[in-house]
């Protein structure tokens, strides 16, 4: 089959091709079934081709679907159309990891800590599951539309290894830079030449290159990974710290026995080395001092000059002294404080019904209910800081209309009447259509895109310094739709009614399943909300 824009590829269309490399093809496509927007990834001809290529295809295919992690990028599915295969998966708009590292300067070092970690999480997760990924370079690394970096290509170059018998998928793809030495001599491979090629790209984001050489050739790239060391970061970086120096001649030694115990112990000691003053830090919310009252125990009295006499000891009866007289005063003062304060709470309970006492303030009587009274106090226009205003849920609009106190009494009786039966419908709305949970052996929902909420200036200046996580309950339906949402735990309403509609218009879903069946199933989805403006003055 020849491939160009239009072509059906099981459920997808093809509509443009986004790139190309020495084993596939990879097409921005549409799910006409599910009319959302994928990416299409077509294994070329001459690998397809190979013996027992479709049997281990779709087995290794069926292995990397099943791998649930948020850096590792999903598969919605595989197939073999007209002795074409494919696999289909979430379109990524963020770039890859190697345009990125192509157009400017070497990332923060912060931001390379932070990516390591998040490929080192999602590589250990793979291999809990028993998956070697062995294809691990700058181009297989994606970003989402939120930024999150996502590793892809899980299972696919395994069943090209397999299935045509050479040392790597990297050969077969003719990118030999991020292979291992144990890839290159064609030996079994184990973890640890993931996270050799996890080093080798952590060292092409902090030096600005790979460690064998910015253009060497193929056959060199793959002499001087079997035989030869790279130079040590510092000597392409000055402004690195020694220590990285060490990580990376761990990470990238010849014997995998040498390296790390896993990912995530390489990428912990790249973070020490690189940024040892904040390792231990946690968070980056500002810390706000308030102030708090301190109390200073007065200076204790000079003693009285002893009459002269022999001398005594030094310590041996002026330390107690001062000591015991600062507990005295402390327990003088506490005892003081609780006394005024239990005098207060009595004098409040028992003041007022004192013969002697005042009479009542006008304000304290409850008065009568008059309707005349009820137009003329407005309590909701400006009230004050820390004041409770309830507003009633009586429709009232003729008070409110009517220039004339007198007469804008009378309709209400008679408007409110017929309010009432429509009034039930907005209430008898009922929100049991989230099932309360999935059932035995269901495969929850994966959420494929993330909520980033545009607040209005006025809102963010309202809630100026607030900080919480909006959790929302979501209704996945079996086609990935979003249905019903609910606020779990709120910060604000108007914050939260923001975060809802935002949720609605942007998540999207890979729906749970229950034996290969699509179903619908809840889902929580977390929002943090954080306004840094503060207030004036």
């Amino acid at each position: 089959m020849r491939l160009a824009e239009g072509v059906r590829l099981g459920n997808c269309r093809l509509v443009r091709k986004l790139g190309e490399g020495g084993m596939a093809e990879v097409w921005e496509a549409v799910d006409v079934t599910l009319e959302r927007r994928v990416a299409i990834k077509v294994v070329k001809e001459t690998i397809s081709s190979l013996p027992e290529f479709d049997a281990r295809f779709r087995r290794e295919a069926k292995t990397a679907a099943r791998l649930e992690h948020p850096n590792i990028l999903h598969i919605f599915g595989f197939g073999v159309d007209d002795g074409v295969a494919y696999i289909e998966m979430p379109y990524l708009s963020g770039g890859t990891l190697a345009s990125r590292l192509d157009e400017g300067p070497p990332p923060p070092t912060e931001t390379v800590c932070d990516w390591v970690a998040d490929l080192a999480s999602a590589l250990d997760a793979a291999h809990e599951q028993g998956i070697i990924h062995r294809d691990i370079k700058s181009v297989n690394v994606l970003f989402d539309q939120s930024g999150r970096i996502v590793l892809g290509d899980f299972g696919l170059a395994k069943s090209m290894a397999d299935s045509s018998g050479l040392t790597a998928a990297g050969t077969l793809m003719g990118t030999p830079m991020y292979l291992s030495p144990e890839q290159a001599r064609g030996e079994a491979l184990t973890p640890g030449s993931d996270q050799f090629s996890l080093g080798v790209l952590a060292y092409r984001m902090l030096a600005g290159q790979l460690p064998w050489g910015p253009n060497a050739a193929p056959a060199v790239v793959m002499m001087r990974i079997v035989g030869q060391s790279p130079p040590a970061p510092s000597s392409l970086r000055p402004d690195l710290p020694p220590a990285v120096d060490a990580v990376f001649e761990r990470v990238l030694a010849k014997k995998p026995a040498d390296r790390f115990e896993s990912c995530g112990a390489f990428a912990t000691a790249l973070r020490a080395a690189l940024l040892p003053a904040v390792a231990s830090e946690v968070g980056d919310a500002a810390t706000v001092a308030v102030p708090q009252p301190v109390f200073a125990v007065p200076a204790a009295p000079p003693a009285p000059a002893r009459p002269a006499g022999p001398r005594s000891r030094p310590g041996a009866d002026s330390a107690p002294a001062p000591r015991r007289s600062g507990l005295v005063l402390l327990l003088v003062l506490f005892l003081g404080a609780n006394s005024v304060v239990l005098a207060l709470v009595v004098w409040d309970k028992i003041g007022p019904r004192l013969p002697w006492a005042a009479p009542p303030r006008p304000a304290d009587v409850v008065p009568t209910p008059e309707p005349a009274s009820l137009p003329t106090a407005s309590p909701v226009p400006g009230p004050e800081p820390g004041s409770i205003v309830v507003v009633e849920q009586t429709p009232s609009p003729p008070s409110e209309e009517g220039p004339s106190p007198t007469p804008a009494p009378v309709p209400p009786p008679e408007t409110p009447t017929p309010e009432p039966s429509p009034t039930p419908a907005p209430t008898a709305v009922p929100s049991p259509t989230v099932p309360p949970a999935l059932p035995p052996g269901a495969i929850p929902p994966v959420r494929t895109t993330d909520v980033r909420p545009e607040f209005p200036e006025g809102l963010v200046r309202r809630h100026a310094g607030l900080q919480g996580r909006v959790e929302l309950r979501v209704l996945v339906q079996s086609d990935g739709s979003v249905g019903e949402i609910r606020v779990v735990r709120g910060v604000a309403p108007d914050v939260d009614e923001v975060v809802v509609e935002a949720a609605r218009r942007q998540l999207a879903f890979v729906p749970a399943s229950l034996r290969g069946k699509a179903i619908a199933a809840p889902a929580t989805v977390v929002v943090g909300v954080r306004f840094r403006i503060m207030p004036p003055g």
